[in-house]
């Protein structure tokens, strides 16, 4: 059984994983090229550093007013048809970014962008659920998640290249760049849509055991829960649904103001924009080290929480540190340090709400956390361009965003959710 268990979930994550990671990938990779775009763009649209951080932060004002009510066409349409719409409209929306022509337009087609991919991670945090019993969860997630700083470790240097360029046909490097990591999003909404399995039930794939198996596993979690599941509303009111929603916000402080930001930081140390792509590598690839290993960790020990505030604590530190330093190298390496966290912390965190998340208002309560969180892409991005108009320097606002990171920390230490089981009880449950 431990055998056939092991195959079937090693099936499972290169048939459902791989095709979820490339959409995410892509999404990322568009929410967060601005930052590149800006080593040319700001000049030549005439763009102040508040100008452009409130502008990048517009996509979290999107991705925040529509998630929730996005996020319950995935309950009507299902994963298949919600994930495919999702793609195709964010990427010709991307491709229009590179018609940008002041501040407004600029505001406007990004919130635009946070309103097309509005819905998608909610819908995919359950949709992995529903494939993947809740002691695999922790590592399946750290895969997904993956995309996120794999696309910026794969896209830095090809945005770096793509901006340096001279132009083309009239277009500027920084439209080639829009246009070239756009369409890609085009293609896959087709892919979504002919080659993803919507339930393990429906699933030709697989045989009869695993199917019955692979129900059998995830249908307990759901039926524990349901006893206690909430109505929508009362999911959004949940206490421990808006504690995980400020502590989400911390996490994602750190990498998305850093995603944004990092291009100009170290352009600024005196590196050229194709050395800028390469240099801005290394702290993605302390994301992919950071990710793998805690997701792998967590899932060993089955222990959440600490798991989730240590990282973040890790976060917090490496980014105080960037704040201060002077040396290009301590400067990079204290930025992979933050990123190490911060992706760490990400792909624990969401098993604590999918740990007591389930019934009708499931969809409801993740959307909530998610577009919470999203909050992170306006006030980081916003607040470090605002102090540096004011300051002429990153250092207050990344010291400024470390503090919120470390006290969402504290939350996190001081709530009860995803506490580890006591050996007794969960011996007792096994009688």
């Amino acid at each position: 059984m431990v055998r056939f268990e092991t195959t079937l979930v090693r099936k499972l994550t290169w048939r459902i994983v791989p095709l979820l990671m490339v959409c995410y990938f892509i999404a990322y990779l568009e929410r967060v090229n601005v930052g590149f775009a800006a080593l040319t763009m700001n000049h030549a649209l005439g763009f102040s550093a508040t100008t452009f951080g409130v502008g990048a932060g517009m996509f979290s004002v999107g991705y925040l007013l529509f998630e929730v009510p996005l996020s319950l066409l995935f309950n009507r349409y299902g994963a298949r048809v919600t994930f495919s719409r999702t793609m195709l409209v964010w990427g010709l929306i991307a491709c229009c970014m590179a018609m940008i022509w002041n501040g407004t337009s600029y505001f406007v087609l990004r919130f635009l962008l946070g309103v097309a991919e509005a819905g998608f991670s909610p819908g995919v945090m359950i949709y992995l659920s529903t494939w993947f019993p809740a002691k695999y969860r922790g590592r399946i997630l750290s895969y997904f998640f993956l995309s996120l700083p794999l696309s910026s470790f794969i896209g830095a240097p090809i945005s770096g290249y793509l901006v340096a360029l001279p132009g083309w046909h009239g277009l500027a490097s920084w439209q080639i760049m829009f246009l070239a990591e756009g369409l890609p999003a085009i293609v896959m909404a087709i892919v979504v849509l002919l080659f993803m399995s919507e339930r393990p039930a429906d699933a030709k794939w697989l045989n009869a055991e695993e199917r019955d198996w692979l129900c059998a596993q995830t249908q307990p979690d759901q039926t524990i829960h349901n006893t206690s599941a909430k109505s929508l509303w009362q999911t959004l009111f949940d206490r421990r649904v808006l504690l995980l929603s400020i502590v989400y916000l911390g996490i994602l402080l750190v990498h998305n103001s850093l995603s944004v930001w990092l291009p100009q930081m170290m352009k600024a140390t005196g590196l050229t924009i194709r050395q800028t792509g390469l240099v801005i590598m290394l702290p993605y690839l302390a994301g992919i080290v950071g990710m793998l290993v805690w997701g792998w960790h967590s899932d060993k020990t089955q222990e959440r929480k600490r798991h989730t505030a240590f990282a973040m604590m890790i976060a917090a530190t490496g980014l105080v540190v960037a704040a201060f330093a002077a040396d290009p190298v301590i400067k990079i390496g204290a930025v992979s340090m933050a990123m190490f966290g911060s992706f760490s912390a990400l792909t624990v965190f969401w098993t604590l709400p999918t740990g007591f998340l389930a019934g009708p208002g499931a969809i409801g309560g993740v959307a909530l956390i998610s577009s919470s969180g999203s909050l992170a892409g306006l006030i980081g991005p916003a607040l470090i361009g605002i102090v540096k108009d004011w300051t002429d320097s990153y250092t207050l606002g990344l010291s400024a965003i470390s503090l919120m990171c470390l006290a969402a920390t504290c939350l996190v230490m001081s709530s009860g959710i995803g506490a580890r089981p006591p050996i007794e009880a969960s011996l007792e449950s096994t009688v």
